[in-house]
Order: C-alpha cells, then sequence, then structure tokens
C-alpha cells in the first residue's frame, strides 16, 4: 500500500483494489468461500 498512491491515503488504496478486475473477482471469490461477501453485502445495504 506505501508504495501505491500512497499520496491518497487508506481509503483511495483500497477503493483502487476494486477497479482492477484480475484483483476484484480474487477479492470477490475469497470474500464469497470465508462467508465474509454476505455480511459485506448486507453492511452496503
Amino acid at each position: 500500500m506505501a508504495g501505491w498512491e500512497a499520496e491518497h491515503g487508506c481509503e483511495a488504496f483500497y477503493a483502487c483494489l476494486w477497479d482492477d478486475k484480475r484483483i476484484a473477482e480474487a477479492l470477490r471469490k475469497r470474500l464469497q468461500e470465508s462467508g465474509a461477501w454476505r455480511v459485506a453485502e448486507a453492511i452496503a445495504a
């Protein structure tokens, strides 16, 4: 994180992760497998 858009802070780093399709797919898969995706959807609603 420190070397990737560091000047924009932590929030920008995490938002940028979801902009990269390959990273977003991998994250979503892991979150679904762990059950955390359901929690994230509930929070976002």
